[in-house]
């Protein structure tokens, strides 16, 4: 059995970063239609299971991410009647796997095709019509907005049904790059004790704050021990680690959740650099709670320290 893997990586720059969207996702459909192995016969599967992205790249991704996870029939349908128009009897004489991983390719496109050329428009994000007080606001540009566009793309009714996931593997790892008001710690001091440094004052040395960070999802689609995410090797600490199964607290979460998608959509959106020309306390409250509610009820008010 041959298999295809592939990692998306994808910058931002807006514009950039919605043309690499729509670009990889023509990049599934062709491999899966006409990609080869080293012996000229069609891959047996064809399989993402890494994204990294940043700015509306992270956003693009996260979104992708999220509609090859599960998808509506509806959007399968069109999906369908899409690649039936384009494709033909290249698509109609593939087999039924094959057909149903290159429907969820093309519900992707579609919905990059949406997200970028009809949701994300300069009137909605200078909230056009939403009678907001410029004087009184850090930014014309409105983050609600954004919020809004995120919860469209990633949101979850009830709990995610996972059955339907198409072209992603068993494990997968969803990284984007944010600005963290909160810093980091970076300590070496465990590797250099102070008192084989000698002197006192190369303690200081030794320890610093950075206020960039990768925050790295570990999504894995089948249920997970949580004893072996004791394994800081193949489990880091710092990533935020899920599962198709009930949480363990502590140890690793449950991925159908809305919550979780909420996580994730709040990170992708404090990865785009125009989310930041907010208020202080509107952007720790979205980074550090971590949730982009996306089930239509109000967000947790709940007070940053």
């Amino acid at each position: 059995m041959t298999e295809l893997r592939l990692a998306f990586a994808m910058g931002g720059g807006v514009s950039l970063g919605t043309f690499c969207g729509a670009a990889l996702s023509e990049v599934l459909k062709l491999a899966l239609l006409r990609g080869r192995d080293a012996q000229g016969k069609p891959y047996d599967r064809v399989v993402v299971d890494v994204f990294s992205g940043a700015s509306a790249g992270a956003l693009t991704l996260a979104a992708m991410l999220r509609c090859l996870a599960q998808r509506d029939a509806g959007a399968e349908e069109r999906a369908r009647l899409a690649l039936t128009a384009e494709f033909g009897s290249e698509f109609t004489a593939l087999t039924a796997e094959a057909q149903r991983a290159l429907i969820a390719a093309q519900a992707v496109q579609d919905m990059q095709a949406r997200l970028w050329g009809e949701e994300v428009t300069i009137e909605r994000l200078l909230g056009a019509g939403s009678e907001r007080d410029l004087d009184a606001l850090p930014s014309i540009l409105d983050r609600g907005a954004v919020d809004d566009i995120a919860r469209a793309a990633l949101g979850v009714a009830g709990t995610l049904d996972c059955s339907g996931r198409r072209l992603l593997g068993e494990r997968v790892l969803f990284a984007c790059t944010i600005s963290n008001l909160t810093p980091v710690l970076c300590d070496a001091r465990a590797s250099l004790p102070t008192e084989r440094a000698g002197l006192a004052g190369l303690a200081d040395g030794l320890t610093s704050y950075s206020h960039r960070e990768l925050r790295i999802f570990d999504l894995n689609f089948a249920p997970v021990d949580a004893a072996r995410t004791a394994q800081r090797e193949e489990y880091p600490t710092r990533w935020c680690r899920y599962h198709v199964a009930d949480a363990a607290p502590g140890r690793i979460g449950d991925l159908r959740l809305p919550r979780t998608w909420g996580k994730i959509a709040a990170t992708a959106v404090a990865s785009v650099p125009s989310t930041w020309m907010t208020s202080r306390s509107s952007l720790r409250t979205r980074v550090h709670h971590d949730e982009l509610n996306c089930t239509g009820t109000p967000l947790s008010s709940r007070k940053i320290a």
